[in-house]
């Protein structure tokens, strides 16, 4: 028998069904939460995290269409006692995702090795569809740090047994103090970068990697790893870029105690792209103590560079700003004065640390001392035009945003854009030790 309860809609003032009434209801709901959803996409937030005791640091983030990535370390085991940590968020209003790992958290803690030097930590993310890919770090012992990359499934977190050993790859070079620095990816290979203690001082390190299964691709420089000392001190990538055919390197090498040191790279072969620099590579040495190249991201037409160099052989680093031709390597002379942007900041240590492309913008964040104190750092977002590299003036104050949250040391180590909003992530100290600090800003102008 057909239930014969009626349901009165005011809107309407005619008996509904109760099949009618509960369809119009699902309606209603479904409408609602469409608007809901799509305001929230104008929604910006701030998020800090105080984890641990210790010195918590947010390393990286990535993003896609629905959710942010962050990954880094925590001290909640013990102040000297650091793990990895990876966290999933709504790109929408920052709230944990629960269906990934613990409550929208990984914690990963590899090592068994306890001091307050071993930074064990998620240092890189990058995605595709369906999986996450994390560099990462930890240490045997106190002067061996070693290597680790992990694929993950990018749903719930779950490592990926079919890659390297259940999931993971151990890499440890040597038994001095090897570093990742970097990563990117394409459709099919990883690329990651940094440096190795083989012959005693660090020297320049990318492997090329299936991501089906991580094993090293042999074509590439006859072994899958390219390898490059150029110094006696120490060397290293900092950062890499990749296109179509070519890996783009930056960071340093040791000689004049340190310099800016460019390399363009064949991703199928390994050798260097003579065209570009010279013979495929650009060395710049600006002063007599340690310069260097931190970062880079390129378009289709050119690479920009950002990095330290030091006024009259003193303690003070300066951000420099670089636009080059992609192809050969020469200074777009259009961009700032003669292709390059100095900036004094203070007359102690400044580091730009990372940067992004989104239009016709470039968005560099890093930090800045505050004029008197080496100790006190503030976090620094400029936003600039990549046809010349003026500031955008309706970005922040004149194109910047400087916040100085503590008296201590704040940094600001990633940034990234979607089309509307631009993501900052890294630390400040504002309860003592660092604590994890994400940020979403309006993209035209900076404001949250």
């Amino acid at each position: 028998i057909m239930s014969t309860m009626l349901f009165m809609n005011c809107d309407v003032l005619r008996l509904l069904s109760k099949q009618e009434y509960l369809e119009r209801e699902k309606e209603r709901e479904n409408t609602e939460n469409s608007i809901s959803l799509l305001s929230m996409k104008d929604v910006t937030f701030i998020k800090t995290m105080n984890l641990g005791t210790g010195d918590d640091i947010l390393e990286d983030m990535a993003i896609d269409d629905d959710y942010i990535y962050l990954a880094g370390n925590d001290t909640q085991l013990s102040t000297t006692d650091s793990q990895m940590r990876l966290e999933k968020r709504y790109k929408s209003n920052g709230t944990l995702v629960y269906s990934f790992g613990n409550g929208g958290v990984i914690q990963f803690n590899y090592s068994s090795f306890t001091s307050y030097d071993n930074v064990e930590a998620f240092l890189h993310v990058e995605l595709d569809d369906n999986y996450l890919y994390l560099g990462c770090r930890f240490y045997n012992s106190t002067n061996d740090r070693v290597w680790q990359i992990q694929k993950r499934n990018i749903s719930n977190g779950a490592l990926v047994n079919s890659f390297g050993t259940n999931g993971i790859i151990i890499i440890n070079h040597s038994s001095g103090k090897d570093n990742m620095f970097a990563m990117a990816s394409d459709e099919y290979y990883l690329y990651i970068a940094g440096d190795d203690y083989i012959p005693g001082n660090g020297q320049w390190h990318i492997e090329k990697r299936n991501k089906a299964d991580g094993v090293l691709v042999t074509s590439f420089n006859d072994d899958g790893i390219y390898q490059n000392n150029y110094s006696t001190r120490n060397d290293s990538i900092f950062d890499l870029a990749i296109d179509e055919n070519f890996i783009y390197a930056v960071g340093a090498d040791g000689n004049n105690n340190g310099q800016w040191h460019i390399n363009k790279i064949n991703k199928f072969s390994g050798d260097h792209e003579l065209s570009f620099g010279n013979n495929g590579i650009i060395i710049e040495n600006f002063s007599n103590l340690d310069d260097r190249c931190w970062d880079i991201v390129i378009d289709n037409n050119y690479m920009y560079l950002d990095g330290i160099f030091h006024i009259d052989n003193s303690a003070t680093s300066c951000w420099r700003i670089e636009k080059r031709n992609l192809n050969t390597g020469t200074l777009d002379e259009n961009f700032g004065v003669n292709g390059y942007i100095n900036e004094y900041l203070s007359e102690f240590s400044n580091n730009p640390l990372a940067s992004t492309l989104n239009n016709e913008n470039i968005y560099i964040s890093g930090n800045d001392s505050i004029p008197g104190s080496d100790i006190d750092k503030e976090w620094r977002i400029e936003k600039r035009n990549i046809l010349n590299g003026a500031f955008v003036s309706e970005f922040g104050i004149n194109g910047l945003i400087r916040n100085n949250y503590s008296p201590k040391d704040d940094r600001c180590l990633a940034i990234i854009t979607d089309n509307n909003h631009v993501f900052i992530a890294g630390t400040d100290m504002i309860q003592g030790n660092r604590q994890w600090r994400l940020e979403k800003r309006f993209l035209i102008t900076g404001e949250y």
